[in-house]
């Protein structure tokens, strides 16, 4: 049987027993190996091994090409590319287990083929592939329920005939388990149990569509499906797909390490949901691995398994992530086979249903990493924040339900950093690239009180900006998809004060200033009012009035389409109301217009996380970044205005729409990019190193600091000890 040059490393190993017994010895010192591959280690010469592969994906959201059909173009990942990856890697090692973490069967354009009518006579793409490449088993996701369970079913059943199992061990009828729990796969007589388990706050998204079902806690579950195996003596080992990430989401055991704590028997859990990318984490002796989401990677475990009179031993784990690129190779047959739902999707997405006229939605980027719709009102979020209002509106008074008590109030988010509409043709895919998810409508009737908590909880998006700071930035924390702006009231958002005290001057449209008590009709998608309005809204103050779920126009998707094609007829135009600004921003302006065309032309660099700047610039950091670029000249330059403008110092205007940042009023770099809005560029090197005053510049400075360090301690020694001859008299 073949091994992988990392496996057949440690059995050159294995003879040299003195050898072998130091190096574990070493590794517990260094804490570089699990305990349980130690004792696995003492024991290596007593049986034969095995090496036992097991490859995963997760959160492949329908990329069963390699192709991104919101922007029309290639893109990295997709499962005609994963099967190249899983046909080489079965060349290697026959012993090979391939798993899917869930939230497979949504996104990229799939919603075109998981409609009964395309069902019936047609197997889904996803599907099509996952069984062509031969998967195990599939665990679903919370975006499987997305579209009901009769569609599940269907899916489900074109699945198992080709030959992939599903998986949902925590999911209850009728005090029934709905889907199969585990699979048991044997290789060399070794019994591999996989356990497939769910997040159980699915409820959250799809409570209409999960009615009469229970979800129940993924590591309790997981304890007993392991229990149940146990019992019956069906498994030597256990790996876990597992579609939560690694850590809980909402603090109630819904995580893989929370899996790992209960579970310590589990040699593997893959994580997923999250879209985060973690080779490798250990958590009570189990490895946990997460690959990158959208079929970007595949995660690649080996397990060498040694068989005793006494069981099963994992003796080494080893694990890695095949990174894809949109270049990557594909397999072929598998290709062809895929192409007929690719010409469709690709004509679907190209279809023509309106015009953009004037600008685009979304201005240039001022700064490269800085998306100017997260500084400045732009167009995209007014205009989502528009068809929302309108469909909400129509939906109430279709339904009978006067809003004549309160106000109506909107909030939408950029889904992507860089979602901008271009002027000119309007297609599908341009839609998807402003609104990519299949979220729908809800119109939440709520008060003033919960409007000032909502607007408060998204301001968290921002860093505190400080005197000094150069440019605003994020908190890498708070994903960006949850900034939210706001619609029928005007408000301030100073960025200078602390979080949870940030917005000021909240008024609705008419001007009266927000209150407490003001009935307010709040217009969100199901995931915001689900997962993250609902849990910090006061108890008994918001109700769910209307939810689009069952209309025949449910996605806010196609809401979008619809209202430019029938209420805009085909012609749309950037309208932007200004309605919120950013506030408690001081710069050096002339010093600020030099670094920002340092920024992008790439002199300086910005700290970035997930595509944005993650901290604000200093002239402490600009001045490390030109000594060590060698620009003494330019630094020179910066230093002049920096201590020209230190004394001269103002806030800039306020006023909506108005300069830079929506702060400032400053030149534009001309070499700034048009619509390439995310640039991922090196960030600080040190970040702690420039935190504090600026230190002094020359050797005689340095030198006094020193001694008047020095005797400042002095001073307090002797303090302290005059003070403990007092406490001890």
């Amino acid at each position: 049987m073949a091994k992988l040059f990392g496996i057949r490393g440690m059995k050159m190993l294995k003879s040299k027993k003195r050898f072998v017994s130091f190096m574990a010895a070493m590794a517990v010192c260094t804490g570089l190996l699990p305990m349980n591959s130690i004792k696995a280690y003492a024991e290596v010469n007593q049986g034969e091994t095995t090496t036992i592969q097991i490859l995963a994906t997760t959160d492949v959201h329908g990329k069963f090409k390699n192709y991104e059909y919101a922007t029309t173009s290639e893109a990295a990942g997709g499962l005609n590319q994963v099967a190249k990856v899983v046909s080489d890697a079965r060349a290697e090692n026959e012993n090979t287990l391939v798993l899917d973490n869930g939230d497979t069967i949504q996104g990229n354009y799939n919603h075109l083929f998981l409609t009964e009518e395309y069902l019936n006579s047609n197997i889904n793409p996803m599907v099509l592939a996952l069984t062509e490449i031969g998967y195990d088993s599939m665990t679903l996701g919370n975006h499987e329920f997305n579209y009901g369970m009769n569609i599940l079913d269907i899916i489900k059943n074109q699945l198992e005939a080709g030959g992939t199992n599903v998986l949902c061990a925590n999911l209850y009828k009728d005090g029934e388990r709905v889907f199969d729990p585990y699979i048991i796969k044997e290789y060399d007589g070794i019994r591999v149990a996989v356990i497939g388990v769910v997040t159980n706050h699915i409820t959250k998204w799809d409570a209409d569509k999960l009615v009469g079902y229970t979800p129940t806690n993924p590591a309790l579950e997981v304890q007993k499906v392991i229990k149940e195996i146990k019992d019956k003596d069906l498994a030597d080992l256990y790996v876990v797909s597992s579609h939560v990430g690694v850590e809980e989401e909402y603090g109630d055991g819904d995580g893989a390490s929370t899996i790992a704590e209960l579970n310590p028997e589990v040699s593997l859990i893959i994580a997923g949901h999250s879209h985060q990318s973690v080779v490798s984490q250990y958590v009570n002796g189990v490895l946990i691995t997460q690959p990158k989401n959208a079929g970007q990677a595949v995660a690649k475990v080996e397990l060498e398994v040694e068989k005793t009179a006494d069981g099963v031993n994992v003796v080494n784990k080893e694990v890695s992530h095949v990174s894809l690129s949109a270049t990557s190779e594909v397999d072929a047959k598998l290709d062809a086979e895929l192409e007929q739902a690719h010409q469709l999707a690709l004509s679907d997405a190209n279809s023509v249903i309106g015009t953009l006229k004037g600008s685009n939605l979304a201005e240039d980027n001022e700064i490269k990493g800085i998306p100017q719709s997260f500084v400045s009102d732009q167009g995209v979020t007014d205009l989502i924040n528009e068809v929302q209002l309108y469909y909400s509106a129509k939906q109430l008074a279709d339904a009978g339900i006067s809003m004549e008590d309160g106000y109506h109030v909107s909030g939408a988010a950029m889904l992507s950093a860089t979602s901008n509409l271009y002027a000119g043709d309007i297609t599908k895919a341009g839609l998807a690239n402003i609104y990519k998810f299949d979220n729908k409508l809800y119109t939440v009737k709520t008060t003033g009180k919960q409007i000032k908590k909502y607007l408060e909880w998204t301001a968290q998006f921002y860093n505190t900006f400080k005197d000094g700071d150069l440019n605003v930035s994020f908190d890498s924390n708070f994903a960006s998809f949850k900034y939210d702006m706001l619609s029928g009231i005007t408000y301030e958002v100073n960025i200078s004060k602390e979080v949870g005290q940030r917005v000021e001057n909240i008024k609705f449209n008419d001007g009266k200033a927000m209150e407490d008590s003001d009935i307010v009709y709040l217009t969100v998608n199901d995931y915001r009012y689900s997962s993250n309005l609902a849990p910090i809204f006061d108890e008994g103050e918001h109700e769910k009035i209307y939810e689009s779920t069952n209309d025949s126009l449910s996605d806010v998707r196609d809401m979008i389409a619809d209202y430019i094609v029938n209420v805009k007829g085909g012609v749309v135009e950037r309208k932007v109301d200004n309605n919120w600004t950013l506030t408690g921003v001081k710069y050096n302006e002339a010093l600020r217009n030099e670094v920002v065309k340092l920024i992008n032309d790439g002199t300086i660099k910005l700290e970035i996380s997930y595509g944005i700047a993650a901290a604000s610039l200093t002239f402490e950091d600009v001045e490390r970044q030109l000594t060590e670029a060698g620009l003494t000249e330019k630094l020179e330059e910066l230093r002049k205005l920096n201590e020209a403008g230190s004394s001269e110092e103002k806030e800039p205007s306020k006023e909506p729409g108005e300069g830079s940042e929506g702060i400032v009023e400053e030149e534009k770099n001309e070499s700034s990019d048009k619509k390439d809005d995310t640039i991922v560029v090196e960030g600080n090197k040190n970040p702690e190193a420039n935190k504090g005053d600026k230190l002094p510049n020359t050797g005689a400075e340095i030198s006094f600091a020193i001694v008047l360090a020095g005797a400042l301690a002095l001073v307090g020694a002797g303090l302290a000890l005059i003070n403990e001859k007092k406490k001890i008299s």
